[in-house]
């Protein structure tokens, strides 16, 4: 589903709310006005009884008269209606027709009333203020009773709604137009707040795709430093990775050149041997070449999964680290035979690791190669298990030629070569405790190399944490 941007996203929301909150402020107001101009309204009918009440009852009672007393306008008021001129304006109002008073006795006798009244009593004998409708209009009457005089003051409901609604559009009105106004001004400040994040992608977009360099943190709001800073750390990483994956290749290709000179070297004696058994010999030897090129590009492709994770998105399985031990020795016999080694496991039996059984495999394989090989002839390797604080330890130890102290923060990098072990190292890829190193890390553990008591040989330990208590029996 395609999203709509941002900035209209804040806007549209900001102006749906804008709008409902205003309409029913807008209501609340109307009302509020509506209510406050029904009780003005009828505060001046009360006024308007009253002073007719004081003006004309004591008249209208020393002058009994058969006919109702007709109250009438001047003689020029419908001519000040028809002028237009500002003193006429000024001098009538058009709800003067609208407004009307009666003046009743205890008989029910109409003693006087305004031109605009009606002769039909205009309300109900009743002092205070009701509603009344005749001929299909509706009057608001206030009633006032004076002795046995009855004040009827009157004034046409359409002068109450055309008041209230001429308030309300009065009132109204600028709000109206100040939320619009308020609108107006909230989509240009949207659009302002959002150009810092416009500019960071035009940014981005700009940057050649090899442009791995971090983005400055000076210059960005601070809602935006935390995204730039995360892009940061992600340029960063991308970078890193880049590199790291370009000295592989770079490692790789160095690596392999020379056990493939080495197989064309051996195929061309082959093919030039005077005797068959120099031919013999020299494929042999290629042969040779041929199982150690294997196993490097084996090691290649295990430390490039590893380090980038591959394969261990499979849930981790419980494994006796003991019994992987055994497997190891049992596969590396012919090796150990041939340097006439053995390997001794010792400490703690079913100890378990929560690990991919391959993992484990690796690790273990490599540190046994590793000790075979720069381990004495005629010598015991040793793997000592044990189990305390929560974690599980292996040490792999053998006898022979320690590793000098300054070599010991280079063995796990990638390639590496010991100087000192030049002479054993020249078949080694430099990738088994590499390996060993990525692998244990993603296991949560740690590995470090020190030296035997009176450098009689070096250790490897491997740390691991151990499965909680509980934790196999929990197991699907």
């Amino acid at each position: 589903m395609k999203q709509s941007s941002l900035r209209n996203q804040l806007v549209f929301g900001v102006v749906i709310s804008m709008v409902v909150v205003m309409s029913l402020v807008g209501g609340a107001v109307y009302w509020a006005l509506k209510h406050e101009s029904d009780e003005i309204f009828r505060a001046r009918l009360n006024t308007s009884a009253r002073v007719l009440e004081a003006l004309i009852t004591n008249q209208i009672n020393r002058m009994p008269k058969d006919e109702p007393l007709f109250i009438e306008l001047p003689d020029d008021f419908d001519d000040r209606h028809d002028r237009h001129d500002e003193a006429a304006d000024n001098a009538v109002h058009p709800y003067e027709q609208k407004i009307a008073f009666q003046v009743w006795n205890d008989m029910g006798v109409l003693l006087a009333k305004s031109e605009s009244a009606p002769t039909t009593r205009l309300g109900e004998l009743t002092e205070g203020s009701q509603s009344v409708t005749l001929a299909d209009e509706t009057w608001e009457v206030f009633a006032l009773k004076s002795g046995t005089i009855w004040v009827l003051a009157a004034e046409h409901n359409d002068v109450l709604e055309e008041k209230a609604h001429k308030l309300a559009y009065a009132v109204l009105t600028p709000f109206a137009v100040g939320t619009l106004l308020l609108i107006l001004f909230v989509n240009i400040q949207v659009y302002r707040g959002l150009t810092p994040l416009q500019r960071l992608a035009a940014r981005i977009r700009s940057r050649r795709p090899e442009s791995l360099e971090s983005i400055e943190e000076d210059s960005w709001p601070d809602e935006l430093k935390t995204s730039v800073v995360a892009l940061n750390d992600l340029l960063a990483r991308v970078k890193d990775a880049f590199a790291r994956e370009q000295r592989f290749i770079d490692a790789a290709a160095h690596e392999m050149r020379t056990p493939v000179a080495g197989i064309q070297l051996h195929l061309q004696n082959a093919m030039q041997a005077p005797t068959e058994a120099a031919r013999d010999q020299a494929l042999r030897e290629a042969l040779e070449g041929v199982k150690r090129t294997t196993r490097f590009i084996e090691q290649l492709l295990t430390l490039s999964r590893t380090t980038h994770g591959k394969g261990t998105d499979l849930p981790p399985s419980f494994v006796m680290v003991d019994t992987v031990c055994a497997e190891v020795r049992t596969a590396l016999l012919p090796q150990l035979t041939l340097r006439q080694q053995a390997v001794a496991i010792v400490g703690a039996q079913g100890v378990v690791v929560q690990a991919m059984p391959q993992q484990l495999t690796s690790v273990i394989q490599n540190l046994l190669e590793n000790a075979s090989k720069y381990g004495d002839s005629n010598s015991t390797i040793t793997l000592a298990l044990a189990e305390r604080d929560g974690d599980v330890t292996l040490q792999v130890h053998n006898l022979g030629k320690v590793i000098p102290a300054a070599e010991k923060a280079h063995i796990f990098r990638p390639h590496y070569r010991s100087p000192s072990r030049a002479d054993l190292d020249a078949d080694g890829s430099g990738l088994g405790l590499a390996i060993v190193h990525e692998t244990i890390q993603q296991l949560g553990g740690t590995v470090s190399v020190s030296d035997l008591p009176d450098q009689a040989g070096t250790c490897f330990t491997v740390t691991l944490p151990a499965v909680p208590d509980g934790a196999i029996d929990d197991a699907p």
